[in-house]
């Protein structure tokens, strides 16, 4: 549904190469565990219509049902918990009565180091599923959401398999537990009931992605959108990680699949259509979108030609991948797939007359794919008189005004074409010593 490079041209997981990613902004996990299924959201694997709309009721669920105390486990509480549960310390089985009783009598002489991370552990696993115990209390209802129920159904069935009674919790957290049943919960928390023990954790990874979502969803004040419909409608949406950021409103409905953005450089465009691209994606999470309204098709990959690299390593020339990434996507569209396509500049590792040709092949090849939307922008004004009067192209156009000395940016889209050109002038004016020849 989305690759490797529309992940790193929407800046959408960490990178070396960018200062701050949508994953960063929306990740408010508590643990490092939380933190890898959200990642795993992130790569909308087996993302479907349902799958959008279960998430999405089970954030709008916690976010307006879910006032109760929610679990209080650290990540230093799973750090220690699985240190304990994957050490190589023996364990004192309960039919080894003598060695017990030794155990019993000589702790402070006798191996005193394992005792006592053994009981540290026990009681780190302990404080964990008593935890989970009171969220399965306190927030299990029978109208929860399919995804949330999953998660609380299969925990409870794993809570009652441990077979640890109040009693016992008790007991474990007194001064001077008793030693024996401190050996017989620490053989059912490492042997007998070990994977149990890895799918409480592994349940509580997923209940702290979502609640991650929720809080982001709430924080950010998402909105959720109309999904698979037959057209785009976004009204005052805007790019998450740029701050102050200008809204814009977009709508490609009643046939139009094509829309192409001219200005001058520095002008918005590429933040325009980044904008555009984050919002199908944060949809198809199910977390909402920065937006007022929005109303999202569904498509089967979200694809992007924005920030495309040249491979050494292959010999291919910067122009050369952007052919291969055309060639895929247009593969893609004969295979049936409904696409969303975002294009940055196409050919800009050529000259201009071969970039005019091929762009305007390969934008009229596209718009005869009608279950498919193309967004593209472009310097090449003579480009858009191409497609001016189509009515399956859409033009826009973001621009500048300049006044005195000053240059200044709306960063609006308005209906038309712009022939604006600032390149020369800003380049006068970071360059003073420069001259027309």
């Amino acid at each position: 549904m989305i690759s490797l490079q529309t992940l790193h041209d929407l800046d959408i997981l960490p990178s070396s190469k960018q200062k701050s990613s949508l994953f960063d902004k929306l990740n408010h996990c508590k643990t490092k565990g939380g933190e890898t299924v959200l990642k795993d959201y992130f790569l909308l694997k087996n993302t479907t219509t349902e799958t959008i709309q279960q998430r999405q009721d089970a954030i709008k669920h916690i976010v307006t049902k879910w006032n109760k105390a929610l679990p209080t486990i650290a990540e230093n509480d799973i750090y220690y918990a699985e240190q304990y549960l994957n050490s190589s310390i023996g364990i004192i089985k309960a039919e080894n009565t003598l060695l017990r009783m030794l155990f019993t009598r000589y702790t402070t002489l006798f191996r005193a180091y394992q005792y006592h991370f053994v009981l540290s552990g026990v009681r780190q696993v302990l404080h964990i599923i008593r935890q989970l115990n009171i969220a399965y209390n306190n927030l299990y209802s029978s109208d929860l959401p399919h995804p949330l129920k999953q998660i609380f159904e299969e925990m409870n069935a794993r809570l009652l398999e441990l077979k640890i009674t109040e009693k016992q919790f008790a007991a474990i957290a007194d001064t001077n537990p008793p030693t024996g049943l401190l050996f017989s919960i620490d053989e059912r928390l490492r042997v007998i009931h070990r994977s149990s023990v890895n799918t409480l954790l592994d349940l509580y990874y997923r209940l702290d992605a979502f609640i991650a979502l929720a809080e982001a969803h709430k924080h950010w004040n998402l909105v959720f959108p109309l999904l698979n419909t037959s057209h785009l409608r976004l009204q005052s949406f805007y790019h998450p990680l740029v701050k102050d950021c200008i809204t814009n409103d977009v709508e490609m409905a009643n046939g139009t699949n094509l829309l192409i953005i001219t200005g001058p450089n520095m002008a918005g465009k590429s933040t325009l259509m980044k904008s555009i691209g984050l919002s199908f994606f944060m949809a198809y999470l199910g977390i909402g979108v920065v937006a007022a309204l929005a109303e999202i098709p569904w498509v089967d990959n979200i694809t992007t030609s924005i920030n495309i690299e040249d491979n050494i390593t292959a010999g291919y020339s910067y122009f050369f991948s952007e052919v291969q990434n055309i060639k895929h996507t247009i593969n893609m569209l004969h295979g049936r797939k409904r696409l969303l396509v975002i294009a940055d500049e196409l050919f800009k590792g050529t000259n201009v007359r071969d970039a005019y040709d091929c762009s305007k092949m390969v934008l009229h090849h596209f718009l005869s794919h009608r279950d498919s939307f193309f967004i593209f922008s472009t310097h090449l004004a003579e480009l858009t008189t191409e497609f001016d009067g189509d009515a399956r192209c859409d033009l826009r156009f973001v621009d500048a005004a300049i006044e005195g000395n000053d240059i200044r940016f709306d960063y609006k889209l308005k209906p038309g074409i712009s022939k604006q050109r600032l390149g020369v002038n800003i380049l006068q004016r970071q360059v003073p010593e420069l001259r027309p020849v």
